[in-house]
């Protein structure tokens, strides 16, 4: 499942986890002074075992669920916000991405050259900016949360008219009065009006799909559910595999990094 919780509620949520004293539950944020977290978002995980969902950021964490901060939003300031947002998350990003030195020269001596040369430039110049982008993120992040309006967003997700940013706004009345509901062996509370907004992301929500179509839309580097393990020991079990198998940065993502860059200025 998803989370969403407006801002004042993520905020007090992040800051009791963060000060809990329960050793079983972590939250991996921009806020907690200790992951470098590539998302707009967080995740509350368990720290009995190991997730690495993309090799390329260092963050490894155990199973987890997303938890979403909700904004208030108009089409006034709301826009230009957002996307701004999502330009400096995106440079943020990038400056924390990470290869060794062996995973750039195979890139490069293999015929992955766009990886490898993109990986230099990570290395060598967005990780001088990393503090910078760090800053400008919060500051937009404030601003964001001074923003009035009828509508709540998840900034940073998405473009401004996109559809999944679309799938992440929604009118502030639809959340009503929350609806308690079965999920597995519990039960959670809902938004009043869920349907509408379940049908704006996941227009077959009702339905549920054939048994060949049920997977999940996660795949991640490595996992052990027995086990808390860092980094550097997970690296030391895999060994130097070189990312075979998966281009990091194709040609396809530096076009649509390059438009990104410039969006703001259209």
């Amino acid at each position: 499942m998803d989370i969403y919780m407006p801002r004042a509620d993520y905020e007090r949520f992040i800051n009791i986890v963060i000060n809990s004293k329960d050793s079983r539950f972590g939250i991996a944020c921009m806020d907690d002074g200790r992951h470098q977290t590539p998302y707009s978002f967080s995740k509350f995980f368990v720290t009995n075992c190991t997730v690495w969902e993309q090799k390329i950021y260092p963050l490894i964490i155990g199973p987890w669920i997303d938890i979403f901060p909700l904004d208030e939003y108009n089409d006034e300031q709301g826009a230009r916000l957002n996307d701004e947002y999502l330009i400096t998350l995106n440079k943020y990003r990038r400056s924390i991405a990470v290869q060794s030195w062996s995973d750039i020269a195979y890139d490069i001596f293999h015929f992955r050259g766009m990886n490898g040369w993109m990986g230099i430039i990570r290395k060598c110049w967005s990780s001088l900016f990393r503090d910078a982008y760090f800053k400008r993120v919060n500051e937009l992040k404030q601003r964001i949360a001074q923003v009035k309006g009828d509508v709540y967003r998840c900034y940073g997700i998405g473009w401004s008219g996109t559809e999944i940013a679309l799938k992440h706004t929604f009118e502030k009345e639809y959340i009503g009065t929350p609806q308690w509901m079965p999920f597995e062996d519990t039960t959670m509370a809902v938004p009043e009006r869920y349907h509408e907004i379940l049908i704006k992301g996941y227009p077959r929500y009702y339905t549920t799909p054939p048994e060949e179509e049920r997977y999940g839309g996660h795949p991640c580097y490595y996992v052990d559910l027995n086990h808390a393990k860092t980094i550097e020991q997970v690296r030391a079990e895999v060994g130097n595999d070189h990312g075979r198998g998966t281009n990091i940065f194709t040609f396809a993502e530096f076009w649509h990094t390059f438009k990104d860059r410039f969006r703001h200025l259209w």
